[in-house]
């Protein structure tokens, strides 16, 4: 999902997209800011809808690819993230975890 370059807006599927401007997810007419990792994090996957994308690359992403980061940082990064897409974010629709392969995003759909 490209950006719009007339509104800075990436859509991330209902109701729900991402303001590149002003650094904020809008879902459901709410307007959720996320820490500026989160954010780029969530970007990131953003523009690369439906790949999947390795956990090393997104620690190389978010903290460079000289970092020590562990996984276990990203995990909570990625928690975050599902807490303010998913609806429900204990069984994720949108950002999923391919076993051993690392994570994708799906557009979101409404129940």
């Amino acid at each position: 999902m490209q950006p719009n370059e007339e509104d800075s807006r990436i859509g991330l599927g209902d109701d729900c997209y991402l303001d590149l401007d002003g650094e904020f997810l809008m879902k459901d007419g709410e307007r959720l800011y996320l820490t500026g990792m989160a954010f780029r994090l969530l970007r990131f996957l953003a523009e690369h809808p439906g790949e999947i994308i390795s956990t090393q690359d997104l620690i190389r992403r978010g903290w460079g690819r000289d970092s020590m980061v562990e996984r276990d940082e990203l995990y909570v990064y990625i928690n975050t993230i599902r807490a303010s897409l998913e609806d429900t974010p204990k069984d994720p629709k949108c950002l999923r975890n391919i076993r051993g392969q690392g994570y994708v995003l799906y557009p979101r759909v409404k129940d």
